[in-house]
């Protein structure tokens, strides 16, 4: 052990006594300064903010009505009495004034059945009582029969201009209407979830039954701007984020949006932490260089065989060369791990306990897509360690190559163009219209970049974060098991 302590000591003298690799640390040491990539202030869940009805000033409203006697007056006087003898904060019971007041609107005007006027007259009275008895929960109950019992149905356009507000204003209806209309009074009452603008998850419940309604009046009305495919895409994706952040209680996320490393706490840490990730790839380069050469050189110079007239083992000799180019990446990945940390705290407060949100690629408007959630933290560094595994795989294969041959720019040439060549964005560009992608999953290289295939958007079919872990794994070791026949060559 003492020798082979010896024989890593020296590697790491003859290494950095050149210029060349002593810049190489420095260059290192900079990088956390130069990362940051595309970096967004803020967020978007691409959902409409829910609408805010303040307690009003009810005196100075029915005043308002009474002057003016615009259509409906008289019942939107009748909520302000209502509100001002019943409500005195801003809370649920004020929107749900406003939709109980829309109800009776629509039983008091001359062209509603009477069939019609008596299903709205019965749900005015339900929703009513329980607005003025502070019950939500019946008040939901309420909501949900009156949409079921079709008083909706046929919604006179002459209405528009007297309603009190954008709650049911539509003029289509249908099942699929219906189904919208009830999804949020539904999903609240079985989740518990009380109407609160105070509350996130409730704002998100609203935004998502808003995005859902106008998604459907897009698509029934021709007079509306029709969203593109694109559009509809992101707004799907941004239903399915949401609910699944309310299901499970993740207030403070992180995600990739638009190719931007986004945080719901509009902190530039995460992102700046993130983007330093692809960097890694420069220190891959960087090694290659001494490990491509670590052995190779030692042939062209004709040194080798000093080094074999030395009482030790040649096996010895070459593990000690192989741990000292596997010592100098660990050390370099590390020392840049920390710097990038603390650099992207100088750049944006730590928040604990984000989660980080993945949600896979979506082609279509009704695709049902798969999320995935991560620590923050823990994601980032697991990135770290997948391109650790990665940068591994290759210095153990160019330091293969270098027991078997002199040319040290053939293997720095080979070990670097390789892994780009054989890229799964490069494979699936050109092989993924011919059916002959799934092939290459078989091959090292395309394994390389786990991050891709961990994200999933590798364009490889069948490309698993596990598989890929296997496959660099059975690399490493085919690389020394050659490392090892090269290294008992003839000199």
């Amino acid at each position: 052990m003492y020798r082979l302590s010896n024989l890593i000591k020296n590697e790491y003298i003859k290494i950095f006594s050149r210029p060349f690799y002593t810049v190489m640390l420095i260059v290192v040491v900079l990088l956390p300064f130069v990362s940051g990539g595309r970096i967004q202030e803020g967020y978007s869940d691409n959902l409409y903010p829910a609408p805010y009805y303040v307690l009003p000033d009810c005196n100075a409203m029915i005043a308002g009505e009474r002057s003016q006697e615009k259509p409906g007056w008289q019942i939107r006087v009748w909520m302000y009495q209502f509100i001002r003898h019943n409500i005195d904060t801003d809370d649920w019971r004020v929107e749900a004034a406003y939709k109980t007041y829309e109800i009776r609107m629509i039983a008091a005007y001359r062209d509603t059945t009477e069939q019609r006027k008596d299903a709205a007259m019965k749900s005015y009275e339900t929703m009513r009582a329980a607005v003025a008895g502070n019950d939500y929960i019946e008040f939901l109950k309420a909501e949900i029969e009156m949409i079921k019992s079709e008083v909706l149905h046929e919604y006179p356009r002459q209405l528009k201009d007297i309603m009190i507000g954008p709650v049911y204003k539509t003029d289509w209806y249908g099942e699929r209407l219906e189904e919208i209309l009830l999804w949020e009074p539904t999903y609240r009452l079985e989740h518990g979830i009380v109407l609160r603008h105070d509350d996130w998850r409730s704002e998100i419940i609203s935004g998502i039954g808003g995005v859902k309604l106008d998604i459907y009046a897009n698509s029934s009305d021709p007079n509306l701007l029709r969203y593109t495919d694109r559009e509809l895409i992101a707004l799907n994706r941004s239903i399915h984020i949401a609910l699944y952040r309310v299901e499970n209680h993740i207030q403070n996320y992180t995600m990739l949006q638009d190719g931007n490393y986004i945080s719901s706490d509009h902190s530039r840490f995460w992102a700046r932490f993130s983007l330093s990730v692809p960097l890694l790839m420069f220190i891959t380069i960087f090694v290659m260089i001494p490990a491509s050469g670590i052995v190779s050189s030692e042939y062209s110079t004709g040194t080798i065989r000093l080094l074999l007239a030395n009482p030790i083992g040649r096996l010895k000799i070459f593990a000690a060369k192989y741990l000292t180019i596997i010592s100098i990446a660990a050390a370099l990945v590390f020392i840049y791990y920390i710097l990038s940390l603390f650099i992207s705290i100088f750049y944006g407060a730590y928040t604990p306990g984000m989660t980080h949100i993945y949600a896979e690629p979506s082609f279509s408007p009704d695709d049902t897509i798969y999320i995935r959630a991560y620590g923050a933290f823990w994601f980032i560094t697991l990135r770290y360690l997948l391109n650790s595994l990665c940068m591994l795989t290759m210095i153990t294969f160019v330091f293969m190559l270098g027991t078997f041959t002199s040319n040290t720019a053939v293997i720095t040439g080979i070990g670097t163009a390789l892994p780009f060549v054989c890229n799964p964005s490069v494979i699936g560009i050109i092989f993924g219209n011919h059916g002959l992608g799934y092939l290459f999953k078989f091959l090292p290289f395309p394994n390389l970049d786990i991050n891709m295939i961990a994200m999933e958007s590798s364009p490889i079919p069948g490309h698993t974060i596990e598989w890929a872990i296997a496959v660099n794994i059975i690399c490493i070791a085919v690389s020394l098991l050659l490392a090892r026949k090269g290294a008992m060559r003839d000199v």
